[in-house]
């Protein structure tokens, strides 16, 4: 864990000293019931949806009538490490019996406002993280946010877990790896979790103050991960990773290249013109990705008068495989709306301020000619073996009702690409018994009077994607039980149908192939 620290910074204090303090299994003791579940336990259902908009004054005022037993000890850890509050040194000491208030003050956590209280200098707090449908709890530590400092982030300041963050846990696949890397890693929480099915486990970031506390949390969280300062893949140049999972900071920002630093947020605003940053990153995976190794990240893009999909398909080299999925799309104003009020440009306390960013941004997106952009998840993999761009899966697709994949999607996608890759014979003509997902159900709409369905469609409950299909596919999907094989399912369609059984496999080959990508039929183990 080396890197150089910034000597100066907008902030003050570091943590990066105490990751290797003996007092840390200490201080994890004394946050053993500092959990989710705890704590949504503690509040009230009111107190909770206020701090869900951000509004913290209601969960203060209930925790500060709270001051004996567990209770107590637990409503002082809530109101120092979540809400910000001044809290009584003795309360805290309670709270902390293993480390006392002396391991706050020592290691810069926590400062002394007065003789008998304490302060968080840090927002701390336990994260649920459902692993395989087993939920592990990890401790994060981030930058107090705006509701509590009252002022506008710093440009170095360190984000802590949003709904982006979830996203993008949500979206990694947990199975076994060698070598995983966190590209931009700001807290450090996607490191943490993937040390948990990794081997070896880097996290990489231009800020010193990210690995800082990305050090901090790993230390807290018990975990190792090796801390690289620089750019995008600049830190990595000779590895191969098995997995990079990435949230860079991919925000398009008008003012990027310029000197006032005002404008630019280190944890959002990558410097770079327009999506430069997404595009940089995915057009260089080949040269860090291990045969097999697989990439997940947030982006956006630039939209245009072209489909959607031209843009991001233009980045992405035709020997990886590729699945890129449009969640949702702003306009202009909407983008810029959004990205001025995270900086804390606001238009009612600063209407000056928040009308000149305004315009900029209305101004760039006319010089480019677009009408917004298009935000959304990105995954890759690069084939184990060699092979030609025709035998690459690439998918673009707009996400129904923005439901975000899951790791498990991400890694049944690539696993169908591997099985099919392998096969000799079509795979309609195939020894495999191919099953259902037990999770789809099949719709049919008809016109009025007619006999035959004009639209019939498979839908993932899990998902809720569709896929229409023709009666052919939809008679050969409903006899995949297991029990027979593909080729037996086609012979006995065709000699139903009167059709000719090569022509009849060669008709069922996409959908098949679809299907099984898209988690509709079960990727036969191999």
């Amino acid at each position: 864990m080396s890197y150089d620290l910034p000597s100066t910074s907008p902030h003050t204090g570091s943590l990066y000293r105490v990751s290797n303090d003996s007092r840390m299994r200490d201080f994890r003791g004394d946050l053993a019931s500092f959990t989710t579940e705890n704590i949504a336990a503690l509040l009230s259902p009111a107190a909770q949806d206020a701090l869900e908009l951000g509004l913290i004054e209601p969960a203060k005022l209930e925790l500060r009538s709270l001051t004996r037993g567990a209770p107590a000890r637990l409503a002082a850890l809530v109101r120092l490490f979540m809400l910000g509050d001044v809290v009584p040194w003795q309360q805290v000491a309670d709270a902390l019996p293993r480390t006392g208030v002396n391991f706050l003050l020592e290691s810069g956590l926590a400062v002394s406002p007065s003789e008998d209280s304490v302060q968080s200098r840090f927002d701390l707090r336990p994260i649920s993280v459902d692993l395989d449908g087993h939920k592990r709890e990890y401790w994060i530590t981030s930058d107090l946010g705006e509701e509590i400092t009252g002022k506008p982030l710093l440009p170095d300041h360190v984000l802590g877990v949003g709904g982006a963050t979830l996203s993008l846990l949500r979206l990694t696949p947990r199975k076994q790896v060698g070598l995983a890397v966190d590209l931009g890693c700001g807290c450090g929480i996607q490191a943490i979790v993937a040390a948990r099915h990794a081997k070896n486990v880097i996290a990489t970031d231009i800020s010193a103050r990210a690995l800082d506390l990305t050090a901090f949390n790993a230390a807290l969280n018990s975990v190792f991960i090796e801390l690289r300062l620089g750019s995008m893949l600049e830190p990595l140049k000779g590895e191969k990773i098995d997995l990079l999972v990435s949230n860079p900071p991919f925000v398009i920002n008008p003012a990027a290249g310029i000197e006032d630093e005002e404008k630019i947020m280190q944890y959002r605003d990558g410097g770079m013109a327009d999506d430069d940053i997404v595009s940089g990153l995915v057009k260089g995976l080949p040269s860090v990705l291990a045969p097999g190794g697989m990439a997940v990240m947030l982006g956006n893009w630039l939209l245009s008068d072209a489909p959607w999909e031209d843009r991001p398909a233009s980045w992405v080299d035709p020997k990886l495989d590729a699945i890129v999925l449009q969640r949702e799309t702003f306009s202009p104003a909407q983008y810029a709306n959004l990205w001025l009020r995270d900086g804390g440009i606001n238009p009612r306390q600063n209407p000056g301020r928040f009308n000149v960013r305004l315009t900029e941004y209305l101004m760039y997106f006319e010089a480019k000619s677009s009408p917004g952009v298009g935000f959304g998840y990105l995954a890759f993999q690069k084939p184990a073996v060699e092979i030609s761009p025709d035998d690459t899966w690439q998918q673009f697709e707009k996400l129904p009702d923005g439901r975000p994949p899951s790791g498990q999607d991400v890694e049944n996608f690539f696993a169908a690409a591997n099985y099919c890759r392998g096969q000799e014979t079509p795979l309609a003509l195939s020894d495999e018994k191919f099953e259902v997902q037990p999770d789809v159900t099949e719709e049919r709409f008809y016109r009025p009077g007619e006999e035959d369905p004009a639209v019939i469609q498979l839908r993932s409950g899990r998902t809720g994607q569709t896929m229409p299909v023709g009666q052919y596919f939809a008679a050969f999907y409903g006899a995949c039980d297991g029990e027979l094989t593909a080729a037996q399912i086609t012979v006995a369609l065709s000699e139903l149908l009167g059709a000719d059984v090569p022509a009849l496999a060669a008709e069922l080959e996409l959908p098949i192939r679809i299907a099984l990508g898209s988690g509709y039929l079960k990727v036969p183990q191999t």
